[in-house]
């Protein structure tokens, strides 16, 4: 089984944030904003600032059950 997105922001940033760049270049993803966007609206990270991302501990992340 391959990592997904949220298991390679969890290895290289853990509580810490990090900037789209930042992401892209772990990644590389040619479209950070784009997925940081939808990771955002699934509840799995949260934007901080323009540019600025950090991931959301399983105890904050949304019971995204509720809107399916």
């Amino acid at each position: 089984m391959g990592l997904t997105y949220l298991d390679i922001l969890i290895s290289r940033f853990g509580d810490e944030a990090f900037t789209a760049s930042e992401f892209m270049t772990v990644t590389g993803n040619t479209r950070p904003a784009k997925l940081l966007s939808e990771l955002k609206m699934r509840g799995v990270v949260e934007r901080i600032d323009r540019g600025m991302y950090r991931v959301l501990p399983l105890s904050e992340r949304p019971d995204m059950r509720i809107i399916e």
